[in-house]
């Protein structure tokens, strides 16, 4: 028997069969909520109601919300969370078919110089151009993602070799070399990729992604802007890498570090003019761990700051232990890494450094990179008249190797210039190098600065360099650099050696 109430279901029935079919007025459908009601009256007639809301808006959002938890919002492109869902599946899928897939782990050169130099936000503008190259290059059923930072993930199911995920790779890292355009700025930068492949090296993301990334870090060891696919060996030099970081941290604290010293020699009066501190470390099972891999690391880990405090310091006292016994007049060479220069209470250090040896500010020269004044010059320019008002030389290490301009050189409070050892190699039969060491040279000398070259083997080299009127070299044809006690005999020697033209 049907009820007035069976009835009223039944109309709402055909009424929600209306509502799927509603439309704006301009014929596109919306969604839609709908609300329904059957209720009897006291008179026993029965009723029914229904609300429809229009809920684009919500569903508009909800699509975003949904769409961020599982995109990047600087690049769009899938997210950690997105890769690893489709890395799953992916794996799964390969699984059954038999088939193989690669993983590419891709990491940026260097970009962290980009976001301190040029700023985070030239820094976000090329995270966006990359990934847009990167996404040119890869086929719909890849997955290109960004993990975070610099670092790019790249899914490649179905492939029919490991060797067939090169000519991808290669691709890759050409798209990335092309120069970048920000404004007026130019920028060239490259990329390391580690490459892993299921099953061999891996039946799972987790593995697949661990050894991706450990032949990432292969690769930039090789030099950079290169691949590399996976093997086991890589494991057990990524772990080599992180025990001999955390053997650093215990060199600080353990006398393992110490430092050698290289004279710096006046061209034209043939005698010791300064010296440059610096850092070693001695490790007690691996021997002398070269500068280039310690350091690198320091500054990555941010250890490169007490390692820094304690170099400034040993370098001041052993200055002015030299300068009593009357064996130097000129001044210690320190250098000051990006993180350093930016400690709040740099100039703080420094002056208790000074305080706490005894040795005149006037005596103590502060070596910094081009890099420390190209994201923020004023706040540079504070620091460095900071340090010239206590007394301390200033100069730039390494010079010809950044993006110095000669605006900024007529700014900053320094007196001297240090030409990178690069463009000393081949001289005098390099032209190009020589072309660069005149230019540097005479623009040098138009500043009023003086210029020591760095890297000095030869006689010729010397000879070519005193004819361009640099003031003094350092190098192997002088004295390699040597510890306190080797370079407190050479000294002595060189107090009483008569000098020989060039």
């Amino acid at each position: 028997m049907t009820t007035d109430i069976d009835v009223a279901h039944a109309k709402i029935h055909r009424l929600s069969r209306l509502y799927l079919t509603l439309s704006r007025y301009d014929g596109e459908r919306f969604p839609a909520e709908l609300s329904t009601s059957v209720f009897q009256m006291q008179s026993g007639e029965v009723r029914t109601s229904m609300l429809i809301r229009d809920i684009t808006e919500r569903k508009r959002n909800e699509a975003q919300l949904a769409y961020l938890a599982q995109h990047d919002a600087l690049t769009g492109l899938p997210n950690r969370l997105l890769l690893t869902d489709r890395l799953d599946l992916a794996v799964a899928q390969a699984r059954r078919s038999g088939t193989l897939l690669a993983l590419m782990f891709l990491d940026l050169d260097r970009f962290k110089q980009v976001n301190d130099l040029m700023g985070h936000e030239l820094g976000d503008q090329v995270l966006h151009q990359a990934a847009q190259r990167l996404k040119a290059c890869v086929r719909a059923s890849d997955t290109l993602s960004r993990q975070g930072g610099d670092e790019f993930l790249l899914v490649l199911p179905d492939i029919g070799s490991p060797e067939a995920a090169v000519p991808v790779a290669r691709k890759l890292l050409d798209a990335l070399v092309m120069p970048f355009y920000l404004g007026d700025s130019e920028l060239v930068l490259s990329g390391s990729i580690g490459i892993a492949c299921y099953p061999e090296d891996g039946t799972d993301a987790d593995s697949l992604l661990r050894n991706a990334d450990a032949a990432m870090y292969v690769a930039k060891d090789l030099g950079r802007n290169c691949y590399q696919f996976y093997s086991p060996a890589m494991n057990e030099r990524i772990r080599e890498r992180l025990m001999l970081e955390i053997d650093l941290r215990r060199a600080i604290e353990g006398d393992q570090l110490f430092l050698a010293y290289q004279p710096q020699f006046d061209f034209a009066i043939q005698g010791v003019i300064g010296l440059e501190a610096l850092a070693r470390w001695q490790h007690p099972t691996l021997g002398l761990i070269p500068p280039d891999q310690f350091i690198p690391m320091a500054e990555n880990s941010g250890l490169i700051v007490p390692i820094g405090a304690w170099v400034l310091e040993t370098a001041c006292r052993q200055q002015a232990a030299w300068m009593a016994e009357g064996l130097v007049d000129g001044p210690m060479a320190v250098n000051v890494s990006m993180c350093q220069f930016r400690q709040p209470d740099f100039i703080e250090k420094v002056t208790d450094a000074l305080s706490r040896t005894g040795l005149p500010a006037c005596h103590l020269e502060l070596e910094v990179t081009e890099s420390v004044f190209m994201q923020d010059l004023d706040r540079a320019m504070q620091t460095l008249e900071a340090l010239r008002s206590l007394g301390v030389k200033l100069s730039i290490d390494d010079f010809g190797t950044g993006y110095s301009s000669l605006s900024h050189l007529k700014k900053l409070p320094i007196y001297r210039l240090k030409i990178d050892k690069s463009f000393i190699q081949g001289l005098p039969l390099d032209q190009e190098n020589a072309a660069i060491a005149d230019a540097i040279i005479s623009m040098s000398k138009s500043l009023g600065l003086e210029v020591v070259a760095e890297g000095v083997e030869t006689q010729e080299q010397a000879r070519y360099l005193h004819s361009l009127e640099c003031d003094a070299g350092q190098g192997y044809l002088f004295a390699r650099p040597m510890a306190a006690r080797e370079c407190t005999d050479f000294l002595r020697d060189c107090a009483g050696a008569t000098p020989v033209p060039y």
